[in-house]
């Protein structure tokens, strides 16, 4: 709602917004604007997630083929087999372990990033 008040000293209406009016916009206009900024924050955070997770599975895939052209050879099961690889400037751990089964050669392909969130397992 307008304000309209009379100027008696040039005989003029002066017209504007009263003070609740106007801090009731800013308070919609700010929470207008934290709620774009919160779904601006979690796109960034989950694109990050995201490129993480494609590395993760990059590395993974190139464990697996290491291990299909017998340039990595894995121990007998239970035991482990830990490599570090760097791709695209970030390390990455892996570990690889045989599982006794019969007639079949099956391994198990896990990706940690440095702070040990697990991203791929194959």
């Amino acid at each position: 709602m307008l304000l309209k008040q009379k100027n008696y000293l040039n005989n003029q209406y002066i017209i504007g917004f009263t003070l609740i009016e106007v801090l009731i916009a800013l308070m919609i206009v700010s929470i207008a604007v934290t709620a774009i900024m919160k779904t601006t924050m979690q796109a960034i955070h989950t694109t990050a997630y995201l490129e993480d997770k494609t590395m993760a599975t990059w590395v993974a895939q190139r464990a697996i083929n290491h291990i299909v052209l017998g340039l990595w050879v894995l121990p007998e099961s239970p035991a482990t087999l830990k490599k570090t690889e760097t791709m695209l400037g970030k390390d990455w751990h892996i570990v690889l372990s045989r599982h006794a089964t019969q007639g079949a050669n099956q391994f198990t392909v896990e990706v940690f990033d440095q702070a040990g969130e697990r991203y791929a397992v194959y």
